[in-house]
């Protein structure tokens, strides 16, 4: 169901602007898919044994001006970021944040088990769906005309909700749990 959003989204910006990146394809030193690319969407990028590196991967992606981009049998080129990037996870885990960051907008899904997920109607995967074929044309419409509130900083600090607590607190290492929730629960020092 995540991804089905996504899939509109690059319906919205032309298939060849847009592009699911996997784990393996973000690690790839040759990274010719971050050419050009106005929109990609990651999954489950940011869970497991590699996790500390891929985020140092993404931290480029996320803010730099620029990125180098290598093909195969070819030299790096230096082009400029025009990446908007989503990424997702079925865990509260899947991204590691420390305090300061300030690169991502945390949104967790309202349905956390598998009874709520089953509890969606049908309906309304279908119509999520027609997103990406009958209806992209209107998304795409809509997108370009929606008013943005003035108070957002498209270059700012990404917006600050309740669930990146959640995620933060998730993706915390053990000492830093611990640390975290000592100087938050002062009778812990007594």
């Amino acid at each position: 169901g995540k991804s089905l959003v996504c899939e509109a989204f690059r319906v919205c910006v032309g298939p060849t602007n847009g592009r699911k990146v996997s784990p393996a394809m973000l690690m790839e030193k040759f990274n010719l898919w971050a050419s050009n690319i106005l929109f990609a969407y990651f999954e489950e990028v940011l869970v497991g044994e590699r996790q500390k590196d891929t985020m140092e991967t993404v931290k480029d992606l996320v803010t730099g001006a620029t990125v180098n981009i290598r093909a195969m049998r070819s030299d790096a080129v230096e082009m400029p970021n025009l990446l908007n990037g989503v990424f997702l996870s079925n865990h509260h885990h899947g991204l590691r944040l420390s305090r300061d960051d300030r690169r991502f907008f945390c949104l967790c899904a309202a349905q956390q088990t598998k009874e709520e997920s089953e509890a969606i109607p049908r309906s309304h995967f279908a119509s999520v769906h027609r997103l990406q074929t009958d209806l992209a044309g209107g998304l795409r419409h809509w997108l370009l005309t929606r008013r943005i509130d003035d108070a957002f900083d498209p270059f700012g600090h990404a917006p600050v909700t309740a669930d990146r607590d959640i995620v933060l607190r998730a993706g915390a290492s053990e000492i830093d749990a611990e640390v975290t929730g000592a100087l938050e629960d002062p009778e812990r020092w007594q």
